[in-house]
């Protein structure tokens, strides 16, 4: 069997146009993989392993691409939809409110979890497979909620569903980096994300009207419903079976072990050292860290709004927090796709400091906001930055990555999305028990413009980067 050597990308983030020029060609080690239609060696991105001499010209919006931005769309709504639901569900069955707590911190425990082993499946089991058992994982849990109206289960099933998500996500954003072109990389990305932003706009509000018009138990049937559409339309993604693999993915942790004089380590630290290696060259991907550690920080603002923005704006009798997110989400769907072709036109670097930016002055802005207007331009502003951010980001950790990696790179930099938003939430608790939402918010700015500072000085550690 031939063996095509992947190419090494460009930096995004410092050399405009160049990764362009970083195909993703068929890559031995994949076993009996699928890629969605409209992928790039389909639409003529590359033949072979030969990137095409003219990849502008190469279409965005393809079959294959337009159900993935509508499965997207399916698998957000009911993720959207279970965060406003819960809490006021396992408040009706009597639970306390630091269960509330232990509810959000089961989740994201779970997914990060399961985050890196999806990244693995997607390569060993293939694409396909891997969604669908986390798709149908996640319809089984939200219809067991129904169906068991107890505290205790109501936990036990929101971690394991939080596994499920794990995998739903993971391979279905794995699948959007294969149909997409290098050449609009930046924007196909844009727009693949752009879901969650319609999905964050609609089904929150439609989950609490069922809630309090037919309760929970219809409320959370309605959730299931979104993930069995999901798994249908994913049925109707012309995949394409790629060829039986070499023995590349054992290489990798037999080399690791090869490498080792005899005689030098017990056969406990060789099993170690190869545990490792499993961890770092299988179920991560090592230059996807740094889009990791941006990633988290650019989380850490997630974190602190769906937390502590309610609440704050509670005490300075300026309302409900639905007004800011649904501006938040206008915003980010106008961002993404003109921060996307701006990135791929130029380079990454400048949207994602202007991401960084915009959140910086956002945060600031809630830290001592006052009325309503001071808020909603803050909303657009975090809109524009947080959107942009997770974009550019998912997109930079892919954009390097051999085909073969690209599940594991996806897993690694959101992995630092969920650390990031879980401990910007956990640790800026005692901020704000100990000071003020005004130090909360503070605290927030601050960790965006660290994200301002490692941009500037790892970016030619990213993913691609040119020696």
């Amino acid at each position: 069997m031939r063996t095509i050597e992947q190419k090494t990308g460009s930096d995004p983030f410092s050399t405009p146009n160049s990764r362009h020029q970083a195909g993703s060609e068929p890559v031995a080690g994949v076993r009996g993989e699928c890629y969605a239609a409209g992928s790039e060696t389909e639409q003529g991105q590359e033949s072979d392993g030969i990137p095409s001499t003219q990849p502008a010209q190469t279409p965005l919006w393809t079959r294959g691409f337009v159900l993935l931005c509508l499965l997207n769309f399916l698998n957000f709504s009911g993720m959207w939809m279970l965060p406003a639901l819960l809490p006021l569900y396992i408040h009706s069955l009597g639970a306390a409110d630091w269960i509330l707590g232990l509810l959000t911190a089961l989740t994201a425990v779970a997914t990060i979890i399961t985050r890196p082993l999806a990244g693995w499946a997607t390569v060993r089991f293939g694409r396909r497979g891997v969604f669908s058992v986390g798709t149908i994982g996640m319809i089984v849990t939200s219809v067991a909620f129904a169906l068991a109206p107890l505290v205790s289960a109501v936990l036990t099933i929101r971690f394991i569903q939080g596994l499920a998500w794990g995998l739903t996500n993971t391979a279905c954003s794995t699948i959007a980096t294969d149909s997409i072109p290098k050449a609009r990389y930046g924007e196909g990305m844009g727009y693949f994300t752009q879901a969650s932003s319609v999905a964050m706009v609609i089904t929150p509000a439609l989950g609490l009207a069922v809630f309090t018009q037919w309760g929970g138990s219809a409320a959370v049937l309605i959730c299931a419903g979104f993930y069995l559409l999901s798994l249908l339309c994913s049925c109707f993604i012309r995949y394409r079976r790629m060829p039986q693999p070499s023995q590349t993915l054992k290489q990798t942790t037999n080399a690791g072990g090869a490498a080792q004089e005899p005689g030098t380590s017990s056969p406990s630290n060789r099993r170690n050292h190869k545990l490792l290696l499993f961890i770092t060259n299988i179920l991560l991907e090592r230059k996807a860290l740094v889009a990791a550690v941006l990633m988290m920080l650019t989380a850490s603002a997630y974190g602190i709004l769906f937390t502590y923005l309610p609440t704050m704006l509670e005490t300075r009798s300026l309302g409900s927090a639905g007004p800011f997110f649904v501006v938040m989400a206008l915003s980010a769907f106008v961002a993404r796709p003109v921060f996307g072709r701006w990135a791929d036109k130029r380079t990454y670097l400048e949207p994602a400091l202007s991401a960084f930016i915009c959140m910086v002055v956002s945060l600031l802005a809630l830290a001592f906001v006052g009325d309503m207007a001071v808020l909603l331009i803050a909303a657009v502003l975090m809109g524009i930055g947080y959107s942009t951010g997770f974009s550019l980001f998912l997109a930079a950790a892919t954009l390097g990555a051999p085909l073969e990696r690209r599940g594991s790179a996806i897993a690694t930099v959101m992995v630092g999305f969920d650390i990031g938003a879980g401990l910007a939430a956990l640790c800026l608790g005692a901020v704000a028990s100990w000071f003020t939402y005004t130090a909360v918010f503070c605290a927030g700015a601050a960790i965006a413009a660290v994200g301002l500072i490692v941009l500037l000085n790892f970016r030619k550690r990213l993913p691609g980067a040119k020696d």
